[in-house]
């Protein structure tokens, strides 16, 4: 049976079946009498739109995304000629009513010609700032399961788009999306780009890839330095300012020689960072993003003259830490670390912070929440080392580690936070 003829017979059942002749389907419907009959008693039945089967749906009070199967068998004629118009407009439904086994039926159909592979391509980036959803995601699925051109670069941005899209709070899953989409990063257009390595570095960073966070981090400020000094940056539409991406890649690359206590070097790119009032910018974000490095770069230098063992700077980071609430948390890692390393006493500055230990984190920071979260774990993990070197009581140190534990699973951490052991080191030495 032709698949219009199919869909016009349900569709012309269901009227009869609820009493309805044509006429007054017209009326109830809204659906004018003459096309209405050219639409279901024609030969051949006139096309139907999308938005006449939804009109009809409702008119006879069934589900929204009723006969959508049939729709889309009438979408391809027997012939395998395709209506891109018609498809697109059953495709933009299905996404809105998260019709995902259809979504995926419609492309296996249209994909049988490869030509329209763009037609799916161009249709995800005009929905994917405002639908960010798992629908559009299988657009992108779509692209990338039959672009045969590797390097081309819409194959690129679909890997983009859906790594993008997969970043959550969980750690493992995230690292497995940087991985996969890695290899793509380079053949992105330069404001996408951008935000890919520093995705990609702020990934690796939570999972302690210092290796990998600072090759992300070499390869941003190499393509900065390029834009900036071409001047092309001025011409780049990217999520962010381009100059919180110019001293991203400084603060990353600082970062790598903090976690391999290489501080002096880490102070050289810190340094860099730290003042870059000297940025031909004119928009008041940049500005904002000016001073929001040299705000981290105080921060961090105290950090570092910590580490290297100069305990006497901790009450002024302490006070810096007080007027800059969005770094508490990254702060008392810090402290607790250096604690633990050098056998400190903090009490007094657990104390003074005590309500953001045991709180959300997240207040005024400028973090992401997945950073965030592997600050907080790594937090309650140096607490618990801390609370139990100077053998707090053990109902405090208890709350710490049941802290501990539903920050790691909520994040599924297991991939590079291992401390089941330590974590029974700790509770051995419980008083």
């Amino acid at each position: 049976m032709d698949n219009r003829i199919a869909l016009c017979t349900e569709l012309e059942n269901e009227i009869s079946k609820q009493g309805y002749s044509l006429s007054r389907f017209s009326q109830i419907s809204g659906i004018n009498r003459g096309i209405l009959s050219a639409t279901l008693n024609g030969n051949p039945p006139k096309p139907m739109s999308i938005n006449q089967l939804d009109t009809m749906t409702t008119a006879l009070g069934k589900p929204e995304g009723w006969l959508y199967e049939r729709f889309a068998e009438q979408c391809f004629d027997e012939q395998g000629k395709t209506n891109w118009r018609r498809v697109r407009a059953l495709l933009l439904r299905c996404i809105e009513l998260n019709r995902n086994v259809l979504i995926e039926r419609i492309l296996c159909l249209l994909l049988e010609d490869i030509s329209y592979l763009n037609q799916v391509f161009e249709l995800a980036e005009e929905l994917i700032a405002d639908n960010p959803s798992e629908s559009v995601m299988q657009l992108y699925e779509c692209v990338v399961s039959n672009e045969r051109n590797y390097q081309a670069e819409r194959l690129a941005i679909s890997h983009y788009r859906i790594f993008r899209y997969a970043i959550k709070r969980d750690i493992k899953q995230n690292f497995i999306a940087a991985v996969t989409f890695q290899p793509f990063c380079e053949r992105l257009p330069d404001d996408l780009k951008l935000e890919g390595w520093t995705q990609l570095a702020i990934i690796y960073y939570t999972v302690q890839e210092w290796k990998m966070m600072r090759q992300c981090a070499d390869l941003l400020i190499e393509l900065t330095k390029n834009l900036y000094n071409s001047k092309r940056y001025i011409h780049i539409k990217a999520e962010r300012p381009f100059i919180k991406y110019y001293g991203q890649g400084y603060l990353l690359k600082a970062t790598f020689y903090e976690k391999t206590e290489e501080y002096d070097t880490a102070i050289m790119y810190t340094s860099i960072y730290s003042d870059l009032s000297w940025f031909i910018c004119n928009d008041p974000q940049s500005k904002i993003e000016i001073e929001n490095f040299k705000m981290f770069a105080e921060g961090n230098m105290y950090c570092f003259e910590l580490y290297k063992g100069n305990l006497e700077v901790i009450e002024d980071y302490v006070l810096y830490l007080q007027h800059h609430k969005g770094e508490i948390i990254s702060g008392i890692l810090t402290i607790l670390t250096v604690a633990n390393k050098f056998d400190m006493n903090i009490d007094h500055i657990l104390k003074t912070f005590h309500s953001y230990i045991t709180s959300n984190p997240y207040v005024n920071s400028y973090q992401n929440k997945y950073v965030m979260d592997n600050q907080y774990t790594n937090v309650c993990y140096q607490l618990a080392l801390y609370q139990s070197k100077h053998q707090k009581e053990p109902l405090e140190l208890h709350k710490t580690i049941e802290h501990f534990k539903n920050s790691l699973q909520k994040c599924n951490m297991s991939l590079n936070l291992d401390y089941t052991s330590l974590l029974q080191n700790v509770i051995r030495s419980m008083p």
